[in-house]
């Protein structure tokens, strides 16, 4: 990086060398030695260029990588609370939009940033020393031009932050129209759903356009301002010279370093702005970071007690909010080896108390206890061990029958597959399918019918051989 820049720097030394000491003293020698000498210096540069293109290519792609899988990481620790009030479309928005936004917009700007850098002061120092009055048009007109590029960049950072907030609402919107897909075409609302989805792409496209016309603008601005300060060092330089004080090479020379003072100007407006945009999706990143998982571990928390499975719910009190209490005072236990039906109209809670059996929420008073422990005492992991879930409406993954089953416990042998799949009654179905457990189900299972999709989930439950079957 400072070696390419270094050429830019020496280049224009190396013009004035070949025109006062070869061209104008008729010096092939000369001529022969600086043409060399240059070509030999691009050539160098070339490998830098290469080097550095390759180093930044790779950093970016490993900076990407590792951001995302710590996104992804966060999210997986993050309670069932985030979850309830947060859509999953905007979360893959940032996953996928934003994550690519911060790759591209950091290494990919950062390091041609710093060698722009030192172009732009390498520039300026080297024409104050060739003819400081003539570089006193440049120390002008360049803070003129930053503040056009940091004015324009702080807009272009709000609305980049303010179209990746779309981009993440209407992917929640088409994510929720495919995955209810069935649903909107039993009740005939493909139109609406085209509607509701063409409302936020129109936002995106509102913002983008104006966040489009705030980076359209800042080139003819730069543009005007930087062919004027070469006007004027044109029309200031030639009276230099007709006066004799300037000789041609050094015109050309400080014309050479004008444009290097040019050059990164445009260049740092355009990095300056594709940061902001970067930045702009960073701050959407960070704030998911920052994002406290409700339920932790405790510092101390030990590993779930060895036991039968008993449950028992002492005085529990739970609310979603503060103004949406939904259980108060619940008492009960279940010994090891009973049934327990909880029933009720909806909206009781007994989602809710299957949630707090499994710890997926903490409760806000009382205590939930499995064995004699109260599970906030001890690890999730270890509590979750202990339990399997078979969900009223059964969830499966893209993958194959063997595979979800397998989910309850993956070291499983087929054979304990098939013990599992046999204990569920699900054997049967499985085997007349056309690659047996080998089937893939597709995205939720939809190649099964609601029966047998029920019936893997039991079988997934049953394989992991839980001491809590909920």
């Amino acid at each position: 990086m400072l070696f390419t820049a270094a050429v830019g720097l020496v280049f224009p030394l190396g013009v004035r060398r070949l025109i006062d000491s070869a061209l104008v003293e008729a010096d092939a020698e000369q001529l022969n030695l600086v043409a060399v000498a240059l070509l030999v210096m691009f050539f160098l540069e070339s490998i830098a260029n290469f080097t550095q293109s390759y180093i930044v290519s790779a950093t970016g792609e490993r900076l990407g990588t590792d951001l995302g899988l710590k996104v992804t990481d966060h999210l997986l620790r993050l309670s069932m609370r985030f979850y309830d009030t947060r859509r999953s479309g905007d979360i893959l928005a940032i996953v996928n939009s934003d994550v690519t936004l911060v790759r591209s917009g950091t290494l990919g700007t950062a390091l041609p940033l710093l060698s722009q850098v030192v172009r732009l002061i390498g520039s300026i120092a080297i024409a104050m020393s060739l003819n400081w009055r003539l570089a006193l048009i440049v120390i002008v007109i360049a803070p003129a031009v930053m503040g056009v590029a940091i004015f324009s960049g702080r807009r272009v950072r709000a609305l980049s932050r303010a179209t990746q907030e779309e981009i993440g609402q209407a992917t929640a919107v088409l994510n929720e129209v495919l995955a209810n897909v069935r649903i909107v075409k039993a009740f005939a609302r493909e139109s609406h759903e085209r509607a509701r989805y063409w409302d936020r792409m129109a936002s995106v496209l509102r913002l983008s356009l104006r966040r489009a016309r705030a980076e359209s603008a800042v080139g003819p601005i730069i543009t005007f301002l930087s062919f004027g300060a070469i006007t004027a060092v044109l029309w200031f330089g030639g009276r230099e010279v007709l006066a004799g004080r300037l000789s041609a090479g050094d015109l050309i020379a400080f014309l050479l370093y004008l444009i290097g003072v040019a050059a990164p100007i445009g260049a740092l407006t355009r990095l300056y702005t594709q940061l902001q945009q970067a930045l702009g999706a960073a701050q959407r990143i960070f704030a998911l970071l920052d994002e406290p998982a409700a339920v932790t571990d405790a510092p101390d928390a030990i590993s779930l007690p060895v036991g039968t499975g008993s449950v028992e719910f002492r005085s529990v009190e739970f609310a979603y909010a503060p103004d949406r209490p939904v259980l108060h005072g619940l008492d009960f236990a279940v010994a090891p080896g009973q049934t327990c039906a909880i029933v009720g109209p909806s909206g009781a809670g007994k989602t809710t108390t299957i949630g707090l059996i499994l710890r997926l929420y903490d409760v806000t008073g009382g205590s939930v206890l499995i064995d004699g422990c109260d599970v906030r005492h001890a690890t999730q992991a270890t509590v979750r061990d202990a339990m399997a879930l078979v969900p009223q409406e059964p969830v499966l993954f893209a993958t194959s029958v063997a595979g979800n089953i397998r989910y309850g416990k993956l070291e499983a042998t087929q054979q304990e597959i098939e013990v599992a799949a046999r204990a569920a009654n699900a054997h049967d179905f499985i085997s007349a399918l056309p690659q047996g457990y080998e089937t893939e189900v597709g995205e939720r299972g939809v190649q099964l019918s609601a029966g047998q999709r029920q019936r893997v989930a039991i079988a997934r439950a049953i394989l992991r051989n839980p001491r809590i079957l909920l």
